[in-house]
Order: C-alpha cells, then structure tokens, then sequence
C-alpha cells in the first residue's frame, strides 16, 4: 500500500502541475493554433502522459473505485490551492468548504 500511496501522490502532483501549465499556456489569449505550439501546453501534456503512466501501476495494486475518486478529488484540492497561490485566483468560502468535504471523503474511501 505504501508504493500505490506514493503513485497517487505522484499522480495528483503531476495532473495538478500539467493542469497549470494548460490554463498558462491560455493566459496570453493566443489563438489555438498559437497555444498548441506554446512550451507550457507541451509541458502539460507531458506531465498528463507521465501522470497517466504512474496511475496505470496504481491501479494494478489497488481498486479502481478507490484510487479514481481519490486521485480526482486530490487533484482537484491541489489545483485550488495551486491557483490560488501561484495564479491568485480567488477561493470563496463554499470552494474552501468543498475542500475540506473532498478531503474528508478521500480518507473515508482510504479507511474502507
């Protein structure tokens, strides 16, 4: 269990991390054809493709209905925290009160 801890660890740094680089590579207001040469878009896929690679040997040490949950609400706390610190997008009251409602649910799916 320790191994498949530190693979979804891994999974919601990297997914949060490419998610970043994605809303970056928007940021400038470029057209499509502009944003999918930007480097912060092909570092985002890149960290996606990685993400997937490690979530791939997570799944093979524990149940899908565990790790999926758990991955998508951990990345989701991440990418709130992320955005707000390093794009200072605003987190209002009710997003902090699902945050803690996502971690909560995470360690009730953990416990089981």
């Amino acid at each position: 269990m320790e191994t498949a801890a530190f693979g979804i660890a891994m999974t919601i740094m990297l997914t949060a991390c490419g998610q970043l680089c994605l809303k970056r590579s928007t940021a400038l207001g470029a057209p499509l054809w502009e944003i999918v040469r930007n480097p912060f878009f092909l570092g985002g896929l890149v960290l996606y493709g990685l993400s997937t690679i490690i979530y791939l040997m997570v799944l093979r040490q524990i149940r899908v209905s565990v790790a999926f949950p758990v991955v998508f609400g951990g990345t989701s706390v991440l990418v709130c925290l992320l955005g707000r610190v390093l794009l200072g997008e605003m987190l209002h009251l009710s997003q902090v009160g699902g945050v803690f409602l996502v971690i909560a649910g995470a360690f009730l799916l953990l416990s089981g």
